[in-house]
């Protein structure tokens, strides 16, 4: 792609590449879909940056306690895979059956790590490789190939 003098490079949808983006960081101007809607003036370089909201203390606590819930079960998850108490096919019937829950919301990487033998440096990102599947994917955005090759490839190679 050839930029016009003055003119902001354009990603795929549209949004001006800020020079936050093009210098690797993001703190000087949060360009993203908002510049597509008109937020942001490629020719000027203004941006706006939508403020995060301020919680109140009881919505603060109430954030906390949600994500302390969520690392505990999400630990459990994998300890549970560890000590062979869950298998890669029980964890696709819990996303299955609850597409909010912990096992949905994992990422196979973990997943995958979590089992015996897969520890190795490498060798979880190897397999997700093998199976075209990102490793920011999680399991409820898994197809059924991509879980199917996860299956025939995990299984026969757990240590008994």
């Amino acid at each position: 792609m050839v930029a016009a003098v003055g003119v902001r490079p354009v990603n795929a949808l549209g949004a001006a590449w800020g020079p936050a983006w093009s210098a690797g960081r993001w703190a000087d101007c949060a360009v993203s879909i908002s510049s597509a809607l008109g937020r942001h003036n490629a020719l000027e370089g203004e941006c706006t940056v939508t403020p995060v909201p301020q919680l109140t203390a009881e919505q603060r606590r109430e954030a906390l306690r949600r994500a302390h819930s969520s690392r505990v079960e999400r630990a459990k998850l994998k300890q549970a895979l560890r000590d062979r108490k869950l298998s890669l096919r029980d964890v696709f019937a819990l996303a299955d059956a609850d597409p909010e829950g912990v096992a949905a919301r994992s990422r196979p990487l973990e997943i995958i790590r979590s089992l015996p033998g897969w520890r190795k440096a490498g060798r979880a990102e190897a397999l997700l490789r093998e199976c075209e599947i990102a490793e920011q994917r999680r399991i409820r955005g898994l197809g059924p190939h991509q879980r199917a090759a996860l299956l025939a490839r995990v299984s026969p190679l757990l240590p008994v």
